[in-house]
């Protein structure tokens, strides 16, 4: 479950490939255009084919890294500890808010 906030954060997003390949199957269905024989859809008719599609609703990555301190390993991004089996284990991810642990570059940044 989604806390509110979360909820603010995430964006809708759609495939693109998909919607691509869903323009062109509707403009082949048009009649050719009587000046240069194309097809046109118009930006009303985008519109609706773009409202139209499913959304997935999703998270922007967070990236982060573990930074030492001390004896123990903290997450850049909510200073989560990760104990010395650190040596031992591949942390990919903060057990704590899911940030992805490549280093810290954000693509925001």
């Amino acid at each position: 479950m989604l806390e509110s906030g979360d909820e603010r954060r995430m964006s809708k997003y759609i495939n693109r490939k998909k919607l691509l390949k869903e323009i062109d199957r509707r403009t082949q269905k048009m009649i050719p255009d009587q000046y240069d024989g194309n097809h046109y859809l118009s930006i009303e008719a985008v519109r609706v084919i773009i409202a139209s599609f499913d959304t997935v609703k999703a998270k922007p990555v967070i990236h982060a890294k573990w930074e030492l301190d001390e004896d123990c390993y903290r997450c850049s991004n909510c200073g989560a500890v990760l104990e010395e089996d650190y040596k031992w284990h591949n942390h990919n991810f903060c057990y704590n808010c899911g940030a992805k642990m490549d280093g810290g570059k954000n693509e925001s940044s």
